[in-house]
């Protein structure tokens, strides 16, 4: 009886055994983010930081449909545009994906230990992944205090920047050299002279200026761009140190179309088709640019009043045609026609419209007369024609009956 009681509980325990091992061996997904490197290192407080990971599946199956997330924690926080989310199709066991998160640290974190936290979602599961990050604040640093440049470039200017950069460490420090890196192809702009400044020292608690010269490409888009500035420099001990932050350069120029008339001919009484020729003048670029003809007592459109044009970039130049009616018999006034004109499109500040007046002269008969033009010159080539014809034809017809 014993020996059946003891054969059970060992047939239970292998049996137990196994189904255990089965559920271990059951296939799954395993997403981990593994820290590869930061810039700079270690993250510095106050700073911007470059922070480079690496995400691995160390399951057994394939993760399908990955959607990895940061989620801003402090110290750590992101600038509006930058990345903070990354979707992969499918990651297979062993496969690794590279992200590149760039974030700021607050002046005030806490030196030491921090992390950076994320959310994992497949098709299947949800985790939160937590990666140590290591933070630090050298009182040995160089600070931009302040950076003096127009708050709204347009393209084609060149600027002046003014960078003021104060020591913060107890004692003095020497051979600094700070430098503004435009030496990416996605910036659009350049120093006009050299990008590097230096100076021998600074002392405790003093600060000193870095004067630039920008100048902005004529075809740089608008937006706000991340100008890196780089600094070395060495303290009492000879030991060298490196930091970079970032400034920026907000590069809008402003559309300004303005309407003139383009005609071939001058403009009488009656019914006939008029030109505008707009022309943008101003250093940024318009879309969804529409142009109007008011009616007035003199003035009537016929057909359609508006015109759709377009886009229109910086001197760049589009006409539109309207069919008109003109009576200034009435006016007693010897003035100029006034042509009404509304111009409405959107820029980067919004929707825009402003209205306009054209003049232009308009003549009379015995003017135009006068001056070699007007309708009744026009009939005179038709006339003309209309004789050599009628001679041709009596000339062929004598001709042909003798």
């Amino acid at each position: 009886m014993k020996t059946d009681t003891m054969n059970k509980l060992s047939l239970i325990t292998f049996t137990t055994l196994i189904l255990v091992s089965m559920a271990g061996a059951q296939p799954s997904t395993s997403i981990d983010i593994e820290l590869k490197s930061t810039e700079p290192t270690p993250l510095q407080t106050s700073e911007y930081a470059d922070i480079w990971l690496e995400v691995e599946n160390e399951g057994t199956v394939a993760a399908d449909n990955v959607d990895i997330t940061f989620q801003e924690n402090y110290p750590f926080s992101i600038d509006r545009g930058d990345r903070v989310n990354w979707s992969i199709d499918e990651i297979v066991p062993g496969e690794t994906y590279q992200l590149h998160l760039q974030t700021k640290v607050d002046e005030n974190a806490v030196q030491g230990e921090n992390t950076l936290d994320f959310t994992v979602e497949t098709s299947s599961t949800r985790i939160e992944e937590k990666v140590p990050v290591e933070v630090r604040s050298d009182r040995n640093v160089l600070s931009v205090e302040n950076v003096e440049f127009p708050g709204k470039v347009a393209p084609g200017t060149e600027n002046e920047m003014r960078l003021v950069v104060g020591n913060l460490a107890d004692s003095q420090l020497k051979n600094i050299q700070v430098k503004l890196d435009v030496s990416s192809e996605n910036l659009p702009f350049a120093t006009a002279e050299s990008s590097t400044k230096n100076i021998e020292k600074i002392e405790a608690g003093d600060s000193t200026s870095f004067n630039y010269s920008v100048a902005i490409d004529e075809n740089a888009e608008n937006g706000v761009y991340k100008l890196p500035v780089s600094m070395t420099f060495e303290n009492e001990a000879g030991t060298e140190f490196e930091q970079s932050t970032f400034t920026g350069i907000n590069i809008g120029g402003t559309p300004e179309i303005d309407a003139g008339l383009d005609l071939d001919e001058p403009l009488e009484d009656g019914r006939q088709e008029v030109t505008l020729r707009l022309v943008n003048k101003g250093h940024g670029s318009a879309d969804f640019v529409t142009v109007e003809l008011n009616e007035t007592d003199q003035l009537e459109v016929i057909g359609s009043k508006e015109v759709y044009i377009g886009s229109m970039d910086s001197d760049d130049f589009q006409t539109a045609s309207f069919d008109i009616y003109v009576d200034t018999e009435q006016e007693s006034v010897d003035a100029p026609l006034e042509i009404p004109v509304q111009v409405s499109y959107s820029d980067q500040n919004g929707d825009v419209s402003n209205s306009q007046t054209v003049q232009a002269e308009v003549y009379s008969q015995a003017e135009l007369q006068r001056y070699g033009s007007g309708s009744g010159n026009r009939l005179l080539p038709a006339a003309v024609v209309g004789i050599i014809v009628l001679g041709a034809g009596i000339y062929y017809w004598r001709k042909k009956r003798s």
